[in-house]
């Protein structure tokens, strides 16, 4: 996979790697697949799906997840506030959504999977909005309440594939319907799998509360990226966090 070859490790934002030409160019045009984003399955329970109905108090449209507050009714008769997050604002565009659909005011149904933690944080993979039109948003969600659907109209959009003479410099992107780029068992050693066993998502992911990705996380982006020649280096620019990764193609 590509983020196999691109395997310098880097801080951040900028990432160096020295490799030989013909392996990059061997490799680098393997598809790339795009899992949920970084901290969710680590924060959130995916094996349980809750349903809330309340009043959206305030929205944050952001990356990398679009945010927004409900208040619900409880039995007893009190509100309560849940944070509810949903994928990014960059993926709502892909699916053309505009950041117009949801707002301060509205009264909507939501479905997900609720925090680990306990507290009151979902994220949601389909609303109901007071149009009686439901959003879906995850890769391969149904409905579960309309007829009517907003959402998918980019998920299974075919590339350009014109000029391939221009080889790998391009912009590329991911399916969203493409699968997850990690594997489900890897071959790990003892002491690899001692490691494996002790690890915890909710603590011990290097992504916690979207912090900026390191390698090889940064290469399962499921987000644009660009390879442009510059002098003597190929420059892959990655819409996510903005990450430049000048790659030196001069073995000197």
């Amino acid at each position: 996979m590509i983020f196999n070859l691109l395997c310098g490790i880097g801080e951040r934002r900028t990432y160096w790697m020295r490799c030989q030409p013909l392996i990059f160019l061997g490799l680098v045009c393997l598809p790339l697949s795009a899992p949920a984003h970084h901290s969710v399955n680590g924060i959130f329970d995916a094996g349980n799906v809750i349903e809330l109905k309340g009043q959206v108090v305030e929205v944050a449209w952001q990356n990398p997840h679009v945010r927004f507050t409900v208040t619900v009714s409880q039995e007893d008769g009190q509100d309560k506030l849940w944070n509810v997050e949903i994928t990014s604002l960059s993926t709502l565009r892909r699916r053309k959504l505009s950041a117009n659909f949801l707002a301060p005011g509205d009264r909507v149904r939501v479905a997900g999977n609720p925090a680990k933690s306990g507290s009151s944080e979902i994220y949601v993979r389909n609303i109901l909005l007071p149009s009686g039109e439901e959003v879906l948003l995850d890769n391969s969600g149904t409905p579960r309440w309309a007829s009517e659907t907003l959402g998918t109209s980019q998920i299974a959009r075919e590339g350009d594939s014109s000029d391939p003479g221009r080889g790998i410099f391009r912009v590329w992107s991911t399916s969203i319907g493409s699968g997850s780029i990690w594997k489900e068992n890897y071959p790990l050693t003892g002491p690899a799998r001692i490691s494996v066993a002790a690890f915890d998502p909710v603590t011990d992911s290097p992504t916690l509360n979207c912090r900026p990705k390191g390698m090889p996380t940064i290469m399962e982006q499921p987000y644009p990226m660009e390879f442009r020649r510059q002098d003597e280096k190929i420059i892959v620019h990655m819409e996510e966090y903005n990450t430049i990764r000048p790659i030196e193609m001069n073995a000197e």
